[in-house]
């Protein structure tokens, strides 16, 4: 395909609105009583709690995002040496109490005892934070990974939650695209993978030592229903599976993702396409 044929078809998708899903999007908030921790993935793959508000999403406060910055430079792999002083920091700080709504300080709380296997305590530390915070994706994003580290395929479900909420980050697709490959749904995989370059605007792939495609392949029958039930919603956001070259041809996809960052002005970008829930927010009269 010539590269203005790539481009046309690339800017074609890009600036157009996404338009509400033929299925019916509810975004009304989940029952109080709801316990997120014992979700499925067939209750996963569907809209389960309001989609995230238009910028700015959070609170802003410098004390809030010290303890995200803090937790960022954990050691990799992080140890209990670095992890518990942390966490007692966290306490000490009185942040959760202080701003009981702002997602990210229980993200990290969560994120850091799971990278210690204390899986059990970070997923109470969620749940907490499912009844408290009415910006939500961050905390699906984050029990999709600690989901993952213990090789649970419901993991696949809080990812497809994070995207359906329009998180802004590029994990839960790239995840997602390769669970989907792993079962077989190609374009699918695809498109997850197209989104995820799109978000990140460069070529981050899964590592070979990632048990992802195991993991998805453990109950391949489930995951292949829910990603299809997924889909319905996730179709009217999606990229086209062609919409950059594919990604074994990886100078030429590396070279578009280059060239197609910049946007012409006025237009909106690809990546507002992919994360913007306006369609939902208009249905529901917002």
């Amino acid at each position: 395909m010539s590269t203005q044929n790539w481009y046309e078809r690339y800017w074609n998708w890009a600036k157009t609105e996404a338009m509400p899903s033929k299925v019916p999007w509810d975004d009304s908030d989940a029952p109080k009583d709801l316990n997120v921790l014992s979700l499925g993935l067939q209750d996963l793959c569907r809209p389960l709690f309001p989609v995230d508000p238009e910028p700015p999403k959070r609170d802003s406060d410098d004390r809030l995002h010290k303890i995200w910055e803090r937790y960022s430079r954990l050691g990799d792999p992080a140890s209990t040496e670095d992890v518990v002083p942390f966490v007692e920091e966290i306490s000490k700080s009185n942040l959760l109490a202080l701003f009981p709504k702002f997602d990210l300080t229980y993200v990290a709380q969560a994120l850091a005892l799971a990278r210690i296997s204390r899986f059990s305590e970070a997923e109470v530390i969620l749940g907490t934070a499912f009844l408290n915070c009415p910006v939500r994706s961050a905390l699906c994003k984050a029990l999709g990974d600690i989901k993952l580290w213990q090789e649970n395929p419901v993991a696949f479900g809080w990812y497809m939650q994070a995207c359906l909420l329009g998180y802004e980050s590029y994990i839960p697709y790239l995840e997602l695209s390769e669970a989907a490959s792993a079962i077989g749904m190609v374009e699918l995989g695809n498109r997850l993978l197209n989104a995820s370059d799109i978000l990140r605007t460069s070529m981050y792939r899964v590592s070979s030592k990632s048990a992802t495609r195991f993991i998805a392949r453990k109950d391949p029958k489930n995951l292949h229903a829910a990603l299809e039930e997924f889909l319905n919603f996730a179709n009217c956001f999606l990229p086209p599976a062609d919409i950059l070259p594919q990604s074994d041809e990886s100078n030429e996809r590396a070279t578009w993702l280059i060239l197609c960052k910049p946007n012409p002005e006025g237009w909106p970008t690809a990546t507002e396409k992919i994360l913007n829930r306006r369609f939902v927010r208009l249905s529901k009269g917002g």
